[in-house]
């Protein structure tokens, strides 16, 4: 009977677990945009702008889990798989971890709340009084989000994306809706948090019932083992480092322009920043369904996980290419309808360079995700010590040189250096030769050439001709070399039914 059902490969589970989180993903921030209004509306611009803070808090304390979730799911794909009761002590050792450390920090968050409004935050008047509960009510619920990410990573590390992001999509809607249904209630933002939270608990609930259905042996933990306790936190220490110093990374640009340069100019490096980096959503779509495969994947073959990390990297480049080549050939059209003439200007060749530095972002994630994925995120973390003051070398000279520009072609450069190293640290665990770099680099090099050729001031009518040639020939790569059969089968039914409608 077993034979009559076949175990979907690694590049199906990839493609349709990345579908999963696009749209766990892309849903809750897509109706965020119509629910924003309304809530400035109502809540006036003082509370919204301090519920947005809690909220980005709230959406960012996974950095308070100093990569144990993550490690659990690493430990989960690869050496525990089908040792149930090695599993259900790796689930319950870090479970316990994670609501000790939750409870610390509920305890220090209790505690420094009113330094935090008063000092920090400089909230003030009876506004501040609703800061300082609502801080205290995101603390005191710290405990069960950390735990919900190692309930989530315990459903990725079993392929469940599905049931993962059947909890995440709720629980992202509800965040900016219940607020929204509260309004004519109440505009305290102590409430309004509160309410927030009663979704993520519902949440937190949801994901423990899913891992006991899907894992009923959890419940048969036989014993600690010290040992694995150590891996946990070796992986999330070097996990830790890279969440750290990454923002700070990514930051710097930013600091750099308005410390050397003006705020005015900010303005205009960040608006086409916050158009291009929301591509950042199709890369990490992709590298969170892969992170499980490369878990387990190294162990049995070097070669497959090879194979698997060149056709991770083909799609994410197949997926990405187009809207980079858009963005970099109607940079400054695009933003003259968007915002006026004197802006795109200023903005344009910011936004054509970006575009590239999302392109190439993509291909850096995957060796990013291998190296993480295969248990070694000191080799990642080492990287990223070198590229922040190499980084910031660059932003210095090139802003000097070049302005907001130089500081886009900086970040070109430094990803280029984040994913150069990466890959060979990746290629040495993988064991590649010269051709599968070749194999792997050349197309990276085309298409970063064809994209770089677009900087190059042409007419309207030779830019619209060009721009129809490249997709063009970019369809046929994509589908004689990059689609599947499997995959080419699923677009001509879906033409077929589209020429039936």
């Amino acid at each position: 009977m077993r034979k009559l059902f076949r175990a979907p490969s690694p590049e199906t589970l990839v493609r349709r677990n990345a579908l999963w989180n696009l749209f766990g993903l892309g849903l809750p921030l897509a109706l965020a945009f119509l629910f924003i209004p309304r809530l400035i509306l109502g809540m006036g611009a003082d509370r919204f702008g301090v519920l947005t803070l809690i909220l980005a808090f709230l959406n960012y304390f996974g950095f308070f889990d100093l990569g144990i979730g993550r490690a659990l799911t690493q430990l989960l794909a690869g050496p525990a798989r089908d040792d149930k009761p090695k599993e259900a002590t790796l689930i319950w050792t870090v479970s316990a971890i994670l609501v000790a450390l939750g409870a610390v920090l509920a305890l220090v968050v209790f505690l420094l709340s009113p330094f935090l409004v008063s000092t920090l935050l400089r909230v003030k008047g009876p506004l501040a009084g609703e800061t300082v509960m609502a801080l205290r009510e995101l603390g005191l619920a710290l405990p069960f989000l950390l735990h919900s990410l190692a309930l989530r990573g315990v459903l990725e590390a079993r392929r469940r994306f599905d049931l993962s992001n059947l909890v995440r999509i709720p629980a992202g809607v509800f965040t900016f809706g219940a607020p929204v249904l509260v309004l004519p209630f109440s505009h305290n933002v102590a409430v309004v948090v509160a309410v927030v939270l009663v979704g993520r608990m519902l949440a937190w609930a949801m994901n423990l019932v899913m891992v006991f259905r899907i894992m009923p042996h959890v419940g048969s933990m036989k014993g600690w083992t010290p040992g694995e306790i150590w891996n946990i936190l070796r992986f999330g220490g070097w996990y830790t480092v890279s969440n750290i110093v990454a923002p700070v990374i990514d930051s710097l640009d930013r600091f750099f322009i308005g410390r050397f340069l003006s705020v005015s100019m900010v303005a205009y490096y960040t608006t086409p920043y916050e158009v291009v980096v929301r591509l950042g959503i199709l890369s990490g779509s992709v590298g969170g369904a892969m992170f499980p495969e490369f878990a387990s994947r190294l162990q049995k073959s070097q070669r497959e996980a090879a194979i698997l990390f060149e056709r991770g990297l083909k799609y994410l480049l197949t997926l990405l290419f187009p809207f980079a080549l858009v963005a970099t050939a109607w940079a400054r059209e695009g933003l003259t309808l968007w915002l006026n003439p004197a802006f795109a200007a200023q903005s344009a060749p910011v936004l054509q360079w970006l575009a590239l530095f999302v392109f190439l972002t993509g291909a850096a994630l995957v060796p990013l995700v291998f190296l993480q994925g295969v248990g070694r995120p000191d080799l990642s973390a080492r990287m990223h010590l070198i590229e922040l003051p190499a980084h910031a070398g660059m932003l210095y000279l090139l802003i000097h040189l070049d302005g907001i520009r130089g500081a886009a072609i900086a970040c070109v450069l430094r990803i280029l250096l984040d994913f150069l190293g990466n890959l060979h640290s990746s290629g040495k665990l993988m064991a590649l030769r010269s051709g599968d770099y070749l194999r792997m680099l050349s197309p990276i090099g085309i298409a970063s050439a064809v994209l770089l050729a677009f900087h190059i001031p042409m007419g309207l009518p030779l830019k619209g001709v060009l721009t129809i040639v490249t997709l063009l020939g970019y369809l046929i790569v994509a589908w004689s070399l990059v689609l599947e059969e499997r995959d080419k089968q699923t677009v001509l039914r879906i033409l077929k039914r589209g020429e039936a409608v």
